[in-house]
Parts: structure tokens; sequence; C-alpha cells
């Protein structure tokens, strides 16, 4: 009994306690009928003294009577009251008897069950009587908390979490007779506690009794449900947005060729000394400045990596030291950190140096008018999926394509101005938002849209009063030597360059089909004009010995330049096709990658930049 009574205290389970009950049952059963037996024939000899000496005494009384006949007739008395004495007596007791100790083994057995249960829960179950004291601490999670089952009776749990406010509004609920539920927070755990009152007989609230299960885990992964659904949102805003940047673009591009093409033909027939000449460099100088724009919004919607080349970061940031420099404010101090030896990564360079003017402009801002510092570093660093998955930084980049694992070339710029809270976060990267004023422009939504377009990752860290630092991530390529991109210098040879043949324009703008036709003509070319894919086809078919080479728009109604260039290529496999596209020439590349060599050529295009990619397609 000592070692199931130890067991029982310790809160391991037995599963010997049913056996030792049943025997412990039996034996006292067998004890209690010795003591009936014992005490029915005590019972019975009563019975017998005191009628004979009944009968004694009624005899001396009435007359003389002999002893013999007393003694039969105390006998025949006994045989006669025996067996009602046995059913009287006998039965009801022993039957009571034996349901009080089954009642009492039942009792025991179950006291038993419900210690193992309480003990060796998971959840913790505890009570506390009306003065706030534990009279119950029972369940394995008390060790996440540091407690042993048991610790804490006797003791005020009024005290002892007087600095947790959502569980004595719990325990004080209950205490009141009203039944309460609540998450609380206890450190780094979450529990999910369930308070009850208890009454006493007559009604009256005696204490609480509650249970406590640890929901820290399922909290876990609650946070990380919605934050990865934030980043969906995040992922499926952005992709509209650059869906809806990239078609404005495109069609922008289309409007601004006739704006650039008609005034760079102009400028070609004006002499030199025409007063007209000023206003139309300066039509083609804002012609130019809009095609940024929409390289910028081509850049957002991550389809802007234009002339690819092998970026040593710091030689482009060496490059635009000076214009750095000039874009803070006097109050700024623009320190450097660079890494030495860094490998090299692929990108387009004058979209990393926006990158680089975007990020160095919105930290000097940051700072205000107060003296401060902005600090740029640069650096090599090897990133794992733990890092780039982690969670102490905010990542903000696609979700369809996450940045792989491997070594990263970063670019990161620090600032010591007033910072940003969670909210503003979460703004900073959408076209046009700024928290200075409204209409600024695509600002670090065409930084991100670069980014993306490189493989890379955005990361930032930033608090209100704190500052904001911002990294960002490019692939390294290793040690690959730089290529930069070349120039568009013709030289007075190719300027003079003239070729024969026919020309095919298949565009469906018929401003864009005009001017190309007066920018070829001019070089010494015939040329044919279709407006849609269906009728370059069948032009072509008929005409394919006489055309020299194909200048084919990508979006076109009908049948669009990709499937036109398929027909095209079947019908003669050794056509020169050049691409024309307002979207840039790595998203039509890429399309095109299997397809053989062709040429590409960007809206809006001058006329040098025509003749060039022309005399480049013909003499390769």
């Amino acid at each position: 009994m000592a070692d199931s009574g130890d067991s029982l205290k310790r809160g391991s389970p037995d599963t010997g306690h049913a056996g030792t009950a049943g025997t412990v049952s039996s034996v006292m059963l067998r004890q209690r009928r010795k003591l009936v037996r014992r005490a029915f024939l005590l019972l019975t000899l009563a019975i017998v003294v005191a009628e004979s000496l009944l009968m004694l005494t009624v005899g001396r009384l009435s007359a003389p009577i002999s002893l013999s006949l007393v003694l039969l007739d105390t006998l025949a008395l006994l045989l006669l009251l025996l067996p009602a004495l046995y059913f009287i007596y006998h039965r009801p007791l022993t039957r009571w008897l034996d349901e009080m100790v089954t009642a009492q083994s039942a009792l025991r057995e179950s006291e038993e069950l419900f210690r193992t249960i309480v003990t060796n829960s998971q959840p913790v179950i505890f009570m506390i009587d009306q003065s706030g004291e534990f009279i119950l601490s029972e369940g394995r999670m008390l060790a996440s908390l540091g407690l042993k089952p048991g610790q804490v009776v006797g003791q005020s749990a009024l005290e002892i979490y007087k600095d947790f406010p959502a569980v004595i509004f719990g325990l004080k609920t209950a205490l009141s007779g009203k039944i309460h539920t609540d998450i609380v927070e206890v450190g780094e755990m979450h529990f999910d506690i369930f308070y009850s009152p208890y009454r006493d007989s007559r009604g009256e609230v005696a204490g609480c009794i509650g249970m406590a299960v640890d929901i820290t885990e399922l909290k876990h992964a609650e946070e990380e449900r919605l934050q990865l659904e934030r980043q969906v949102q995040h992922g499926q805003k952005l992709e509209s947005l650059g869906l809806l940047a990239g078609g404005i673009a495109h069609d922008f591009n289309n409007l601004l060729m006739g704006i650039l093409g008609n005034a760079d033909l102009a400028l070609k027939d004006l002499p030199p000394s025409s007063p007209v000449r000023d206003c139309m460099e300066g039509i083609t100088q804002a012609s130019r400045r809009a095609a940024d724009l929409a390289k910028q919004m081509l850049a957002y919607s991550g389809r802007g990596k234009f002339v690819i080349s092998a970026i040593a970061i710091n030689n482009l940031i060496e490059e635009i030291t000076h214009l750095l420099s000039v874009s803070l404010g006097r109050n700024v101090t623009l320190k450097f950190d660079l890494a030495q030896s860094l490998p090299v990564f692929e990108g387009d360079a004058t979209q990393v140096r926006q990158v680089l003017m975007n990020l160095i402009i919105n930290a000097s801002e940051a700072v205000g008018d107060k003296v401060g510092v902005v600090k740029l570093s640069t650096g090599l660093m090897d990133c794992d999926r733990d890092y780039l998955d982690g969670t102490s930084i905010v990542r903000l980049s696609t979700l369809d394509d996450p940045p792989a694992e491997g070594s990263y070339v970063f670019l990161e710029v620090a600032d010591t101005g007033v910072g940003m809270d969670s909210e503003t976060l979460a703004k900073i990267f959408d076209p046009f938002y700024s928290t200075k004023f409204t209409g600024r422009g695509l600002g670090l939504a065409a930084v991100l849209g670069i980014v993306r377009s490189h493989a890379g990752s955005i990361w930032i860290e930033s608090e209100p009063g704190q500052g904001t630092t911002l990294r960002v991530l490019f692939p390294s390529m290793g040690a690959l030597a730089e290529s930069p991109a070349r120039e568009l210098l013709l030289t007075p040879a190719e300027k003079a360059w003239r070729a024969e043949g026919k020309i095919l324009v298949v565009d469906d703008d018929e401003t864009v089909r005009s001017l190309a036709r007066r920018m070829l003509e001019r070089q010494g070319f015939s040329v044919l004009t279709v407006n849609d894919g269906l009728a370059a086809v069948q032009l072509f078919a008929e005409r394919s010995a006489d055309i020299a080479c194909v200048l084919l728009d990508l979006t076109m109604p009908e049948l669009d330049g990709e499937a036109c260039f398929d027909e095209l290529r079947r019908i003669d496999p050794d056509v020169r096709v050049i691409m024309s596209s307002g979207y840039n020439e790595q998203d039509v590349t890429n399309r095109f990658v299997d397809r053989g060599a062709i040429g590409f050529i960007q809206k809006p295009y001058g006329v040098d930049e025509l003749i060039n990619k022309l005399r480049e397609t013909l003499s390769g």
C-alpha cells in the first residue's frame, strides 16, 4: 500500500491499482462477515437467556415449574427464533455491509484513476480556493514553466501572476462565478486557458478550476501562415502592377516612336544653322527622357534587363561618386565602406546606377534637415536558405521565383534618419508612394522591379528613430571579367554605309510603319509594309526571294510576331528578321532562344539605331 501510495504521489501510471483494490476489498468482506456471525450468536444467546429468566420469573409468580420444562420451553423458543433472527438480522446486515464495502472500493478506485489522469495529463490542471491560493497544480506542461506538480500548492496565484493582467482577470472572473477563456502569453509561450468556478454544497462559489493548454506551436504556425498570406498578396499586387506598368510602357513607347522618329528625321534634313534645329533637338531630348520613364515602368514590371554585361560594383560606384555627392543635402555626410576584390555580377549597368541613385536620394531625404550620415557599403556574402528565408529582416523579393542559395554581391545603404514603422515598410515599394509628398514617381518600385529582373533580392531593416538599412543582393558570377556594353557611336564609314534590297516592315501602328519606311528609304532600301502577321506571311510567301530582311513587330492582332516568325522560318529557314518591340531585348530574345539568331531593336528608336541594327543583321 505504501508503495502504491508513493507511486500515486509521484504521478506515475500504475496498472496494478485495480488488482490491489480488489484484494483489499475481499479481505475486508471476510472480516466483516466473521463479525456479523459472532454478533448473531451473541444476540441469540442473549435472547435465550432473557427468555429463560422470563419464564422462571413467571413460573414463580404463577406455579411451580420444573427445570426440565423450562429447558424444553426455551429450546422450542430457540428453534422458532433462529430462522426469524436469520432472516431479520443476518441477510440485510450482510447485504448492507457488502454494499458499503463495494462502494468504498469503487470510490477508492475512482480517486486513484482521477489522480492518475490529472497527474499524467499534458495540459496544466489547477484549482484555487476563494482566497486565491492553489489547492491543485498538476500536468506535465508545468515543466515547460520550470515548475513541478504541486509545487505552488498553498501559494497565492494572484501574487505569482501579478505581472500577467490577463491571468489575474481570468481568475477573478471565475471567482465571481463566471466562465472565462483567454489566450495568454507567458514569456515566449502561449496558453489557451479555461477558467470555471466550482461551488460548494450550498451553491456558493468555493474557488476556481481551470485548464491551460500550450498552443505555442499552433500560434507560431498561424503567424507563419499569416506571413505567407501577406507575402502572397504582396506578390500578387506586384504582379498585377507589373503587368499594368509593362503594358503602359509598351504602348507609350509606340507613341514616342512617332515623336522621336519624326524629330530625328527632321534633324537629319535641317542644316546646322537652321533656327528650328534647337527646337527639334529639344523635342528629341524630351522624347528620350520620356523613353527613360518607360524604361522605369518596364523595370518595375521586371522586364527591364536591357544591355547585359559583367558589372564590377565598386567601379560603377567610383564612376558616379561625384553625382552621388551632389545628390545629398549639405547636412548629410556620405561615407564609403567598399570591400575589395569583389567578383562581378551580370546585369545592366544603367539600371544598377538607377538603383544606387534612388537609394542614396531616399536615404538623404530620410535624414531630413538634421545633421546625419548616409553610409554606402559593398561586400560579398554566402546566403543559405535559412538566411534567405529568415524573419529577422523582411524579404521583398518575388515569391514565385525566390533567390537561390549561393554567393551574392551586395550593395547596402544605411542612414541615420527617422526610420519607419511596419505600416510604412509595407508600402514603400508601391508606385508613387512617398512619406514626403505625392506624385514623386516610381522610386523604390522601380528599384524592386530592377532587382527582380536581375534575380536578386532586397532586404530592409528599419525602426522609428533608429534609421534604415537597405541591402540589395545580386547573384555573383565568380571571377568573370567585365564586358562593358558597347555604346552606339557610329564611325563615318558606318554612317555612310548603304545597301540595296527590299525590307519588309510589319507593324500594326501606321505611324511606326511610315517612320520606318522613311528611315529605310533614306538609306537606299526599297520598303514593303503590311499591318499584321497574316498579310506578312502571304506577302513573304510570294516575294521571299526579293526580301533581304523583315522588321517585325512583336505584338499584333490576328497573328502576333512570334507566330509570324515561325511561319516565315517555315517558308525560308534562312530569313533575316529584326524583332521590334516596346519591351526590352532580354524579354524578347528569351522567347526566341531556340529558334535561330535574330536581331532586336527596342522602340522608340532613331535613324542611326535602326540603320546600325540593320547593318549588323545583314553583315552577320
